[in-house]
């Protein structure tokens, strides 16, 4: 990539159109984690301030990831008071608020490392340092995510914005795909070095895309 083409990606990427091209991304969430054990109304206004925190994003990533959450918080009310949320009660919240279509990524099953801590506040002010790591091409646009379930409880996502042409090529290939995985698995081929091979970084399970849309490979074929 040339430094003309570098700085174009990290301005589409500061605009929130694509994911940065060094495979990082990182923002704050203010003031401090709710439990899951919170009350609704709690836990709602808390899913409201995650998302606030990065509605100017408008990808999903769609491969495996690697999350960073550190908590900054007063060291005295930390030790002192009681106040505050356990970090594990905290997690899996604040891991929902980032999933699903108005989210930034699929499932939490993409999260592939998972690192979580708090660190004394020197200023005072409260604030959740969330950091993703991920593979630079592993997204797509927001308003272009369909799954094809392929049978078996597996979903592969593929563009929706093709033309009818460009579905059923699509559709084709993917069928030729799925047969040339079965046959290299029968192979002995390590099942992580042909996950890919259905036109994404990896398939999900039917559970694991419940709210976005999904079709069979008929449907997708066939629609414009």
């Amino acid at each position: 990539m040339s430094n003309d083409e570098l700085i174009k990606a990290l301005e589409a990427a500061n605009d929130g159109r694509v994911p940065s091209p060094f495979g990082s991304l990182e923002f704050k969430i203010p003031g401090s984690p709710v439990s899951i054990q919170a009350k609704k109304a709690a836990r709602d206004e808390y899913v409201s301030r995650i998302k606030s925190s990065f509605e100017k994003i408008y990808y999903l990533l769609i491969g495996d990831i690697h999350l960073e959450f550190r908590w900054y918080v007063s060291a005295k009310s930390r030790y002192e008071t009681d106040a505050n949320s356990d970090l594990d009660n905290a997690l899996k919240p604040t891991i929902d608020a980032l999933t699903g279509l108005d989210g930034l990524f699929i499932d939490d099953c993409q999260v592939r490392s998972l690192h979580v801590a708090w660190s004394h506040s020197m200023s005072g002010t409260e604030y959740i340092n969330v950091r993703i790591d991920f593979v630079p091409d592993e997204w797509c646009c927001r308003d272009d995510v369909i799954f094809i379930d392929i049978g078996q409880g597996l979903c592969v996502l593929a563009p929706k914005l093709l033309p009818t042409e460009g579905k059923q090529l699509w559709t084709s290939m993917l069928k030729t795909m799925a047969i040339s995985k079965d046959a290299l698995l029968s192979f002995g081929v390590s099942y992580p070095s042909v996950a890919s091979l259905l036109g994404a970084p990896r398939p999900f399970h039917r559970t694991r895309v419940r709210g976005f849309e999904v079709v069979t490979l008929n449907e997708y074929a066939n629609n414009s």
